[in-house]
């Protein structure tokens, strides 16, 4: 635009990488995919770390979204307006990789944006420039919540480079006693602990990993994957009168939903499973072809 405050642009994106079978497929990330398409110079990063890399060119201001690298101080002292960072959370809150999926599998009710400096040494711990907040929307997913914070976090950031220096000069630090961390998922998170988490802790879980990690649990000593997962309604659980051993399954011919008793005498529904080395299929044919008896049947810790 004839009114931008940006001259030139040019893009810095994680190297390709080989995928599929035989590792045959180049993969490139959809920065590069779209930077290209427009034009743009892109320039490819180290594969593990910046340490001795250097811009191509000078540029007045760096700016980082989602990258994974740590940005060392030889490549900070580069710009000459130094480098931002746009962070999906209320940051001291959820410094790290996955602020996003923290904030659903907390409950939390709501989030926000940061434009952030960034710190010469510690990952999110720059000066807040920019900060606003956003209720999280009932039964968020990550990605529907991910597409909201992206919107939100652009048209934050394209406001802050308009008015860069004027709303330098009321930065403010990050108050280092509300500091937490959303560490990195690890596949491990996806197993189900019927003993320990409640139906409600399972379902913010399924929404805040499924992208990456479908949940799992096991069966017959094999591994069994929850594809859909949703919290049941009230008036279709089982009438009990004692406890139930967590992880017992009922099959509820109404609906065609499994349920299955968690923590707390809770339970979660499920209408699509996974059996390790078969195909993603209903509850309704699993539950046939493997005889599950309602109340006696469980699957495992």
């Amino acid at each position: 635009h004839t009114s931008s405050v940006i001259d030139n642009i040019e893009v810095v994106s994680p190297p390709d990488q080989r995928t599929g079978r035989n590792m045959k497929h180049i993969s490139k990330t959809l920065v590069k995919q779209f930077a290209e398409e427009l034009g743009m110079i892109v320039h490819d990063a180290p594969q593990k770390s910046l340490d001795g890399w250097k811009p191509p060119s000078l540029f007045d201001l760096g700016i980082v979204v989602s990258f994974g690298y740590f940005i060392p101080a030889s490549v900070l002292k580069t710009f000459s307006k130094g480098a931002i960072n746009v962070h999906p959370s209320l940051l001291p809150m959820y410094r790290g990789a996955s602020p996003i999926q923290y904030s659903i599998l907390n409950g939390d009710i709501e989030t926000g944006i940061t434009i952030q400096e960034l710190h010469h040494e510690v990952f999110d711990a720059g000066r807040i420039l920019r900060q606003i907040k956003m209720s999280i929307p009932p039964r968020s997913t990550y990605k529907s919540l991910e597409s909201v914070l992206a919107e939100q976090g652009a048209e934050l950031l394209i406001d802050t480079i308009k008015d860069l220096d004027m709303i330098r000069s009321k930065v403010r630090e990050q108050d280092s006693e509300k500091v937490t961390y959303a560490r990195k998922i690890q596949k491990e998170m996806s197993y189900i602990n019927w003993f320990d988490q409640t139906a409600e802790e399972i379902e913010r879980l399924h929404r805040a990993i499924s992208h990456q990690y479908t949940l799992r649990t096991t069966f017959l000593d094999r591994q069994i994957q929850l594809t859909s997962v949703s919290l049941p309604p009230s008036d279709s659980l089982p009438l009990t009168q004692s406890p139930l051993f967590p992880g017992t399954l009922f099959y509820d011919k109404h609906s065609k939903n499994l349920l299955i008793a968690c923590k707390d005498n809770s339970f979660i529904s499920c209408d699509r499973v996974k059996m390790e080395l078969k195909k993603d299929i209903d509850v309704k044919d699993w539950v046939n072809g493997y005889d599950i008896v309602s109340g006696e049947t469980r699957f495992g810790t």
